[in-house]
């Protein structure tokens, strides 16, 4: 392993803490403020732009009831802020599942328009799209990753919301970053390698006839499985 690539590795793990400190594993903390939000999130920051931060499931719902995130919404958007004001990061990776079409009770109503579907997740967590949007504005890249519960998302929503953004696909449903000083890291959600989660244009053919459909066996799972979170 190479000194550069351990460094990466080393950056990676500890944006992983910096988003355990903010409580994105727990309830969200009361001590926010202002002052904060204007700090960077670490006080030694290198000349280079070079650092990568990734962070991943973040499940944006259309509805609150219908998110995994409203407990810690207050705190990752102050880590976003946050963010904005460190200096030596060069990108910022969604590595999948940033929009959430699965967890969806079965009693929702049906829909046959998947990108007005997203459109209302998307103006549903604006808060969120700001702040991504005053990141990029700094001069972070923002790299999106599909994962499986946004496999249907088209890229034309992502670039209304986020004018600028990367998004790294290679097929339908599916993608890779590619990152690193020497493009020597490769970040992607791991569903392709699932039968449960990857995407499957072949079983639901006999029902769905001449209408595409990539929705795999987890996704009706999911489905049965959802419930509706206190608002």
């Amino acid at each position: 392993m190479t000194k550069k690539l351990r460094k990466s590795i080393v950056l990676f793990l500890f944006a992983v803490a910096a988003l355990q400190a903010f409580g994105l594993d727990g309830p969200a903390q009361t001590k926010s403020s202002a002052s904060l939000s204007s700090s960077a999130l670490w006080t030694t920051q290198d000349a280079k732009k070079d650092k990568v931060v990734v962070v991943s499931d973040i499940h944006l719902g259309v509805l609150d009831k219908y998110s995994e995130d409203v407990k810690n919404r207050t705190v990752f958007i102050e880590f976003l802020k946050r963010l904005q004001n460190t200096t030596d990061v060069g990108e910022l990776v969604i590595a999948s599942d940033f929009l959430d079409e699965w967890y969806l009770p079965l009693t929702y109503p049906a829909y046959s328009d998947s990108n007005k579907f997203y459109w209302q997740v998307v103006k549903n967590n604006q808060a969120f799209f700001d702040e991504l949007n005053a990141l990029m504005a700094k001069g972070i890249k923002l790299t999106y990753v599909p994962g499986n519960h946004d496999m249907t998302l088209e890229g034309d929503i992502l670039d209304k919301a986020l004018p600028g953004i990367n998004q790294a696909r290679d097929v339908n449903g599916l993608g890779k970053c590619v990152t690193g000083i020497r493009d020597e890291i490769v970040i992607e959600h791991g569903h392709r390698y699932d039968v449960f989660s990857a995407p499957d244009s072949v079983s639901n053919k006999e029902i769905t006839g001449n209408a595409p459909s990539i929705l795999p066996p987890g996704y009706f799972y999911a489905r049965i499985a959802a419930r509706e979170e206190a608002s």
